[in-house]
């Protein structure tokens, strides 16, 4: 018999607990995106709320009486969603007819579809508002949602949601301060996040509860962000890397490194491959092979931290002064 040791440092969270997780949600998926499609083909007024009903109705089943995880993940994610779009779809039908949203009344469902997709964020005033009740909708779907069936996932869904509803009516009220000052959303966004995903970990440091889940997803989402937020300050979008500017993404990688070992959390470290791979790129801009030795350096990296994120980590975690270190995750 080969006994397994888990600790906080694996990072654990529930995702698939058997391959019957695999099969419902496939299953599940295959009955949804139908209902959806028949509902907003002949039913046009109810959009997608159909197949946001059906998502909460197999969550009873599926995730409040056999609590699989997979499916639990998938309704959690679908019913809010579905049911947000829906809102924001029937709102736009009844603004009053001003520019492109007059395209978006026409009773033809699948014409209504392709209008709102065309409209561009903040080309109108009225198509962001119904887009930030939208998004509130879908905020207070998944905490409801959270409420009835503790879907860890959710949590981080009502974050995600409402930040979006957030950055949305700014768009709505002055589009060009917001394109601006975008990375300077994406980190008050990240940070608030974290510090939440941080009060979760609080909750169970020795990561063998509900509440690690939560963390979990809340890093995950809060990762990307935070890198965004953090890299902008150097990396032009689009732009080539200068060497400088490579120099200061690898500093940065190491200090997000730092804080990931810290916090015991990988998200920030898989959030910014992206910007390391294009540092090391301009680095190794004279090797003929430079993609395969930047994909390689980095790999290394990424393999030494994992074999030996315990004993780096402890060592880390010895330098700190007693009282943050007994804060911190086992």
């Amino acid at each position: 018999m080969v006994y397994t040791h888990t600790s906080a440092n694996e990072e654990n969270f529930t995702l698939i607990r058997s391959f019957n997780d695999i099969f419902v949600t496939l299953a599940s998926l295959l009955v949804v995106f139908p209902v959806c499609f028949l509902s907003y083909r002949y039913f046009p007024l109810i959009m997608f709320f159909g197949g946001s009903v059906l998502c909460w109705l197999l969550a009873e089943v599926f995730t409040r009486r056999r609590r699989m995880a997979l499916p639990s993940i998938a309704f959690a994610f679908l019913c809010p969603a579905m049911f947000g779009y829906s809102f924001f779809a029937t709102l736009i039908r009844f603004v009053p007819n001003t520019g492109d949203v007059q395209v978006a009344m026409d009773p033809n469902a699948l014409k209504m579809m392709d209008a709102i997709f065309s409209i561009g964020l903040g080309s109108d005033w009225r198509y962001s508002i119904c887009l930030v009740f939208g998004f509130l909708s879908s905020t207070l779907v998944s905490w409801v949602f959270w409420k009835r069936f503790h879907v860890a996932i959710s949590i981080a869904g009502c974050v995600i949601t409402a930040s979006a509803a957030v950055l949305t009516a700014v768009f709505a009220i002055d589009r060009y301060f917001a394109e601006a000052y975008l990375p300077g959303f994406f980190l008050v966004f990240g940070a608030v996040t974290l510090i939440y995903a941080i009060y979760w970990d609080q909750q169970d440091k020795g990561r063998t509860g509900y509440q690690s889940d939560i963390a979990f997803w809340l890093h995950v989402f809060a990762a990307p962000m935070l890198v965004y937020a953090v890299m902008a300050s150097v990396v032009d979008v689009g732009q080539a890397l200068g060497f400088g500017a490579a120099i200061a993404v690898l500093g940065i990688f190491v200090l997000l490194t730092l804080v990931a070992l810290l916090l015991d959390r990988r998200a920030i470290l898989v959030a910014s491959i992206a910007y390391v791979l294009a540092a090391l790129n301009t680095l190794l801009s004279d090797v003929n092979i430079r993609v395969a030795f930047s994909l390689l350096i980095l790999g290394l990296i990424l393999l030494c931290l994992s074999i030996w994120w315990r004993v780096i980590r402890d060592t880390f975690i010895a330098l700190l002064p007693s009282d943050l270190a007994d804060r911190l995750p086992d």
